[in-house]
């Protein structure tokens, strides 16, 4: 990790996580959307980010409120159907 991530993630990691926490109440999901945001700030590039500890948190909440519909397609089931025989 080089110099500036690591001065970014031990600033903001744990601002972004409090507030995760604070909007959401999981902390799981908090925990998640926060990496979520640092994983899509890197795919950014840091040089590309004008206000880092800003874009973490707008992005972090994207996650955190995104319907978990759009998080992880789940195989299609149909509760009317029988359940398969294995």
């Amino acid at each position: 990790m080089t110099d500036g991530w690591r001065e970014l993630y031990d600033l903001e990691y744990p601002r972004l996580l409090r507030a995760l926490l604070a909007i959401g109440g999981d902390p799981d999901a908090a925990e998640d959307a926060a990496q979520e945001a640092f994983v899509k700030a890197h795919k950014q590039g840091l040089a590309t980010l004008d206000r880092p500890g800003a874009w973490l948190l707008v992005v972090g909440t994207r996650e955190l409120l995104r319907p978990e519909s759009e998080a992880l397609p789940a195989p299609h089931c149909d509760p009317t159907s029988p359940p398969s025989k294995s």
